[in-house]
């Protein structure tokens, strides 16, 4: 989602139905503000948020001041802005944990773990969401929960990615260092 302002809408009644909810947000919004994008997502609880494109501050304002905690289902909706300013986001660490796994691809849960750890901080499943030219992520089918997927096109130069394993002692054949088991060595 580029140009424009983007609004994250929360706390969405978990009653309602999943492929309902892009239609019901869509529909929401455009009864106020054109819309150019709609992106729905779990958060970490297992509810659905949403993030929404608007085309400009005004919209957002007007958007926010008719829709902020409108009961929908059950529910009153949260709608709040998204920083305008992406390059916050932790793209080179996404990167750099991910490309530490085999396959560059790893649970959600296990890498927003690993995440902490490494960098003392959280990731949201939101700035997950944000970083579509980075991750991809999915629901796997053998039913081990949602995936974190590096992107093949990923666009972030690797001599700005530092390296979280010695590629001597370590090299890429072997399994990532957060897959490695202690008494493996």
């Amino acid at each position: 989602m580029s140009e424009g302002v983007e609004l994250q809408v929360t706390n969405l009644d978990p009653g309602i139905d999943q492929r309902d909810v892009r239609e019901l947000v869509t529909a929401l919004f455009t009864e106020y503000v054109t819309l150019s994008g709609v992106n729905i997502y779990r958060q970490e609880g297992g509810g659905l948020g949403a993030i929404v494109k608007v085309g400009n501050l005004q919209e957002a304002q007007l958007a926010i001041s008719q829709l902020h905690k409108r009961k929908v289902g059950t529910k009153r909706i949260s709608i709040s802005h998204l920083p305008m300013d992406v390059v916050d986001l932790p793209r080179k660490e996404v990167v750099a944990l991910l490309q530490s796994v085999p396959g560059g691809k790893i649970q959600l849960f296990k890498f927003r773990q690993m995440f902490e750890e490494r960098f003392r901080g959280s990731i949201s499943v939101a700035d997950l969401h944000r970083m579509k030219e980075v991750v991809t992520l999915t629901e796997d089918l053998t039913g081990t929960g949602r995936m974190v997927q590096l992107n093949t096109n990923t666009v972030v130069g690797s001599e700005e990615v530092e390296m979280l394993h010695c590629e001597i002692h370590c090299p890429s054949s072997q399994a990532g260092w957060a897959e490695r088991r202690v008494w493996e060595g």
